[in-house]
């Protein structure tokens, strides 16, 4: 009996120690991280902002500066967004909580209609704005 008692002790320690029952639980709970849905959306927000932004701004130095010669315009500010052609139109940089300045590129279609792109083609945070000045 004295050699049985020595052997059981690790298994008696061994399911005491194991969680059961509620703490197990707790370990497969979801998690407190924000829903991907939600950080999409932040982006999202984010971007659409800076395309409206910058659209009212576009539609104000057309009429200032460029005497509403929208080819002009798209000349200066077209390609990727710096904080030195954002100047040309009188506007501060597009610097956010998801996405830089540079993170922008902004590409002339033709007449008035310009697109703005936020983030890397192909990724999950990349987002088209579609502006139209005139």
């Amino acid at each position: 009996m004295n050699k049985v008692i020595p052997l059981l002790l690790p298994v008696v320690f061994g399911l005491t120690a194991c969680p059961g029952g509620d703490e197990a639980d707790k370990k497969t709970s979801p998690s407190t991280i924000a829903p991907m849905r939600a950080i999409d959306e932040a982006y999202k927000t984010e971007a659409v902002a800076a395309g409206s932004r910058l659209s009212s701004q576009m539609r104000v130095a057309l009429i200032r500066s460029y005497s509403n010669d929208v080819s002009k315009l798209a000349a200066d500010i077209s390609g990727v967004m710096t904080p030195q052609k954002l100047e040309k139109i009188g506007m501060s940089p597009l610097d956010g909580n998801h996405y830089r300045t540079s993170d922008y590129r902004l590409t002339h279609n033709g007449g008035g209609s310009f697109t703005l792109e936020a983030g890397a083609q192909g990724s999950p945070t990349f987002y088209t704005v579609p502006i139209t000045v005139q």
